[in-house]
C-alpha cells in the first residue's frame, strides 16, 4: 500500500494533489470491481495530469521537458498494453491485478523522486 510521504512533493499544490490522488487510484486497483474501467480512469486521469505538468514545464522553458514527455509517453503505453494483454487474457484476473499494481507503485514513486524532482525548483515562480 502506498502512502504520501512529504518528500514527494513538487512543491506545486495541484501536482502535488494529482500525485495524491494517483496513489489513491493505485491503491483502490487491487480491490475494484472492473479492472478494464480502473485502468481507463487512471489511463485518464493521468493523461490530465500529464498534460498539467508538461505545460507547467513548457512555461518554465524546462530543458529536459523532451525526455520528460517520453517517460509519459512509454507509461501511457504500457497502461495500453495492459488494458489490451486483460481484454484477450486467459490469465487470472488477480493475477493481472497484481502485476499491475506492483508496477504502477513502483512506477509512480520512482518517477516522482526521480523524474519529478529535476523540475522541482524550476516551476515555483511558475506556478
Amino acid at each position: 500500500m502506498l502512502e504520501w510521504k512529504d518528500s514527494y512533493s513538487v512543491g506545486v499544490a495541484s501536482l502535488d494533489k494529482q500525485h495524491k490522488d494517483l496513489i489513491n487510484m493505485i491503491n483502490a486497483l487491487p480491490s475494484c470491481e472492473d479492472f478494464d474501467e480502473a485502468i481507463e480512469f487512471l489511463k485518464t486521469y493521468v493523461e490530465e495530469h500529464f498534460f498539467d505538468e508538461e505545460r507547467l514545464l513548457s512555461a518554465a522553458h524546462f530543458s529536459g521537458l523532451p525526455a520528460h514527455k517520453l517517460g509519459h509517453q512509454k507509461f501511457v503505453d504500457w497502461l495500453s498494453a495492459m488494458q489490451e494483454k486483460f481484454a484477450g487474457s486467459v490469465h487470472n484476473i488477480e493475477d493481472l491485478t497484481a502485476e499491475t499494481h506492483a508496477y504502477l507503485s513502483q512506477w509512480l514513486i520512482s518517477h516522482i523522486l526521480e523524474d519529478d524532482m529535476t523540475y522541482v525548483g524550476r516551476i515555483l515562480n511558475i506556478k
